[in-house]
């Protein structure tokens, strides 16, 4: 899942980020933004998603918090080698 702060336009019109997500939440598309509580509510209801068993990535420990609040795992993005010790600390990746 994609959910992005970004112009109505950006995740729809990229084509090449948009196949690489199942589904993709738009803040401009649905007058909220995160870390507001409902914008992961909505990704969450739409997208059949179980907060406990995903993880959100984001470069602001404020989004991450309020990925937590509602039950998300959570990344504060600092880097690539720290998101990938992170990622591999939980099983995602391997070597």
């Amino acid at each position: 899942m994609l959910l992005e702060n970004s112009r109505i336009n950006f995740g729809r019109a990229c084509a090449s980020i948009r196949s690489r997500f199942e589904g993709i939440v738009l803040s401009g598309e649905e007058k909220l933004l995160k870390p507001q509580r409902e914008i992961f509510e909505l990704l969450a209801r739409r997208h059949d998603v179980v907060p406990a068993e995903a993880v959100f990535i984001d470069d602001s420990a404020a989004n991450c918090a309020g990925a937590c609040a509602v039950g998300f795992d959570a990344i504060h993005y600092l880097s690539s080698a720290q998101l990938a010790d992170e990622l591999r600390a939980r099983g995602f990746l391997t070597a």
